[in-house]
């Protein structure tokens, strides 16, 4: 067996379908700047960075400001509004579990996002599980 430490998965886009949460709330922000959201695709923006995005959609000058009034407006959402892709609980548990039994080698899991929590064994905190492995 590989003697892996650590595990980094990227949430956005990839083990998370958000895209449809991005593209509201990056809406919203847009429209409370007085900014149309017309002749740009934001969806096939915001799967560069949010940050690229916000540039495209707002201008360098006010990119901050967008991004800003996107992570409100995500936030305002709740983790209801996104979900993990068809098979996503399935390959982490496949991938987690041999994890979980070694004990003796392991310090500690992080980060499941909501509805894979229970895939761990204990909430550390907002967002964050840790394996409950000594």
């Amino acid at each position: 067996m590989n003697d892996y430490r650590c595990f980094i998965w990227d949430f956005d886009g990839t083990l998370y379908d958000t895209y449809d949460r991005i593209v509201r709330a990056v809406k919203k922000g847009m429209d409370e700047m007085g900014l149309s959201p017309e002749g740009h695709d934001v969806k096939a923006l915001a799967k560069s960075t949010l940050r690229q995005a916000c540039v495209a959609l707002a201008g360098e000058d006010r990119a901050e400001e967008l991004l800003a009034r996107y992570f409100a407006h995500a936030e305002e959402e709740g983790e209801e509004s996104i979900k993990p892709f068809p098979g996503c609980e399935e390959a982490l548990r496949a991938e987690c579990q041999p994890l979980l039994a070694q004990r003796s080698r392991l310090s500690r899991i992080e980060f499941f996002g909501p509805g894979l929590r229970h895939l761990l064994h204990r909430p550390v905190g907002e967002g964050i599980v840790a394996a409950g492995i000594e």
